[in-house]
């Protein structure tokens, strides 16, 4: 029997432990590098959660200012391209670019967000995103009031992305209750941006003689059975305080009574909206021209002077106004259509007075105490 171990026995242990040395390293190596990793990624991602969250919040302090690049957040440049950052401390404000570059844990992060715009398809799901000149693929259109916001982060070896659906969400509100003063001129009447509901003014622009304004304070009423009679509003400036001074008008809704009257309660009163000048060589909110709409652009649903806002339901449903049509204006007007009952008792036509004898002598027929809009800055 032999003793002990030849040399080429010798040269083979040492060379397997080398080997199992160099594995231990690999794996300890490895491991180092993916601990550091770890911490690398879960850095980053609160790097960009936090600016997500500012970015946020941004865009529920403005969403739009008519005349300021990069106030806003629909005013944003978009695409992956467009760089931003939110400023410290509050109130935020959005710079153009990269954010200075973050040291956290010996590793050197930098972070932005960019904006897209969105799409929606025919039942109001979310879609595609796109910049311009991009547009909405066919079946979607764009929806001016939600925005998608993309957070990133990174670092040496590596990037994180974090993303939210922004919409326009503030809630004003609108609501004029007496006409009783009667036809006092355009305005413009300003809105008080310490408050989100406004009870302003106690007049209007202008009627004809087939609204009843002073029968009841408070009401409106039709002045003739065979006449439909309109109203226009002041115009109502929306801007808060140099803020935001582009809005949206989302629903507009009267309230009152038109039980007992025959067909649908919501024939008897329509609206539209007005937040713009006919002619694009005036400007809001001096519009002139003549009589009847004085100068002012009032459309319905259709985009046009042919359609109106109305609903079967009557009093109290809100009407969902096409956003499209009035999409960041200052400005705002609302018209009102009364119409009579067609089989009610009343009066007989022209004996009723117009605006310059008070507006009295209203018939059996609707009556309307409230005009309501909500609307977003």
């Amino acid at each position: 029997m032999q003793k002990g171990q030849s040399l080429l026995e010798i040269i083979i242990g040492i060379a397997v432990g080398w080997l199992l040395i160099a594995s231990a390293t690999v794996v300890l190596t490895t491991t180092l590098r993916t601990g550091k990793d770890n911490v690398s990624l879960q850095a980053a991602s609160a790097l960009a959660k936090d600016l997500l969250e500012k970015a946020v919040i941004y865009s529920e302090y403005k969403w739009y200012c008519a005349d300021t690049p990069n106030c806003g957040i629909y005013n944003l440049s978009k695409g992956v391209n467009n760089h931003y950052y939110i400023t410290l401390p509050p109130p935020f404000k959005t710079v153009s670019g990269n954010e200075t570059n973050i040291m956290l844990n010996n590793q050197t992060f930098t972070r932005y967000f960019y904006v897209l715009n969105v799409c929606r398809d025919a039942s109001g799901n979310i879609g595609s995103t796109f910049a311009y000149p991009q547009t909405c693929p066919g079946g979607q259109i764009e929806d001016t009031n939600t925005q998608k916001i993309v957070s990133v982060a990174s670092w040496g070896i590596g990037t994180i992305s974090l993303e939210s659906i922004v919409t326009r969400k503030k809630d004003f509100v609108l609501r004029q209750t007496d006409w009783s003063g009667g036809g006092a001129g355009q305005g413009p009447f300003p809105s008080n941006p310490v408050f989100s509901i406004f009870f302003e003014p106690q007049s209007f622009h202008t009627s004809d003689e087939f609204v009843d304004f002073t029968t009841i304070v408070g009401s409106l009423f039709p002045n003739s059975p065979g006449n439909v009679g309109s109203l226009l509003s002041v115009t109502f400036d929306t801007c808060l305080s140099g803020i935001n001074c582009g809005i949206v008008p989302y629903t507009i809704m009267w309230r009152g009574d038109a039980a007992g009257l025959p067909g649908n309660p919501g024939d008897y009163v329509k609206f539209q909206i007005a937040t713009e000048c006919i002619n694009a060589n005036q400007i809001e909110p001096n519009c002139s021209g003549g009589e009847g709409d004085q100068g002012w652009n009032f459309i319905g649903p259709g985009g046009n002077p042919s359609s109106y806002y109305e609903n079967i339901l009557g009093p109290g449903v809100p009407i969902k106004i096409n956003t499209s049509n009035h999409f960041n204006n200052r400005y705002l007007k609302y018209k009102v259509f009364i119409y009579p009952c067609p089989s009610c008792s009343g009066q007989s036509e022209g004996e009723g007075g117009g605006e310059e004898d008070g507006g009295g002598g209203s018939i059996e027929g609707v009556q309307v105490d409230d005009i309501i809009i909500h609307w977003s800055p």
